[in-house]
């Protein structure tokens, strides 16, 4: 009887197992491992993923992390992820997301991006937009106006009338917005200067669950509530043409479930923030006429209140694990988005 021996090992085996994130890194750091060639390479860092801008493409790589909300711990997480967020992404920039592309190790045991052999890594690959194009540049050249928030709204309306209603109860509706603020106070309270202004902004929302919550209930019994965006700033929407809004929360469906005015109350929220509230009142405006739904105005101002201080905390949160350089930069943007939240959450509690 022949003896069953193992096959032996190939390079490209040994090496899979040997090779480290910071050598896969270190090799999409140079323009000549992408296939455009680029003459230079950009590079950015976020908290979650770095992004290679090679020419005409953006290759995004995600960091090996782990939080209760995000796992990229190993290969075959990230790549999942990628999968998906491609997918999702899809929905709102179908040109823009291209794919999901292996790193590769080829028969010498070398590194390969879209080339032959055992995949180690993946990346997902993206066209670029102009940053010109970018609705937060429009809004501080004063290149935006309600026309251009007609046209957003009017994608945002069509994107939302595919999107199926989600079956959610009223109370946990409810209480996902009681865990938020929450959440919200827990991290801004660890600033002292900013003490006065967020009691302010955490008692007008607490007034409005406890006052106006069936507003909310309204949200759920009319269909309003989707699995919509997420994240919707002007800074990943552009207008080229036609409209592509991209980088949607993908990481975690519950953050996605909302209601349709919630996600497009908080892109006039940001518009505003950046000194044109028509190009907002415009985008929320061309929703509801093209979806055939209302919201009453005491509600989206709680939608906005809310997510303003959503990005305060997250302001803050870079201010606490950054440098001391940029201090300025980060509680400037802590202030100026609790000052949104207290404006807005006082019109909340205004009667119509």
């Amino acid at each position: 009887m022949p003896e069953n021996r193992p096959e032996p090992c190939s390079d490209s085996d040994i090496r899979h197992l040997e090779i480290s994130y910071r050598e896969k890194l270190g090799h999409l750091q140079n323009p000549a491992s992408y296939p455009e060639s680029p003459e230079q390479l950009e590079i950015v860092e976020t908290h979650m993923a770095w992004v290679f801008l090679a020419g005409r493409f953006a290759y995004k790589l995600k960091k090996p992390v782990f939080r209760p909300d995000q796992d990229y711990s190993t290969i075959d997480a990230r790549h999942r992820d990628s999968q998906l967020e491609l997918l999702l992404n899809r929905r709102l920039a179908d040109d823009v997301y291209l794919g999901v592309e292996a790193l590769r190790i080829n028969r010498r045991g070398e590194l390969e991006l879209n080339g032959e052999g055992r995949a180690c890594e993946w990346l997902l690959k993206m066209r670029r937009l102009p940053l010109s194009r970018m609705l937060d540049q429009l809004l501080l050249t004063r290149q935006a106006d309600g026309q251009t928030g007609e046209v957003i709204g009017g994608r945002l309306g069509q994107f939302y009338r595919r999107c199926t209603s989600v079956a959610i109860s009223l109370e946990e509706y409810r209480e996902r917005f009681r865990r938020g603020i929450e959440a919200n106070r827990v991290v801004l309270e660890q600033q002292p200067e900013l003490r006065p202004a967020l009691q302010i902004a955490i008692r007008q929302q607490d007034d409005f669950l406890s006052r106006r919550g069936q507003l909310l209930d309204d949200s759920i019994r009319q269909g309003r509530v989707r699995e919509c965006h997420g994240d919707l700033r002007p800074e990943h929407v552009c207008v080229e043409g036609e409209v592509r809004i991209i980088d949607c929360l993908q990481f975690c469906r519950d953050y996605r479930l909302m209601d349709h005015f919630d996600d497009c109350a908080y892109l006039a929220m940001e518009c505003e923030r950046l000194g044109q509230p028509e190009v907002g009142a415009a985008i929320v405006g061309q929703v509801s006429k093209v979806t055939g739904a209302t919201a009453p105005s005491p509600l989206l101002h709680f939608y906005q209140a809310y997510r303003a201080t959503i990005r305060a905390r997250l302001a803050l949160l870079h201010l606490l694990a950054g440098s001391s350089t940029d201090r300025d930069k980060w509680l400037g943007q802590t202030r100026d988005y609790l000052a949104v939240a207290v404006r807005h959450g006082e019109q909340a509690l205004q009667t119509d």
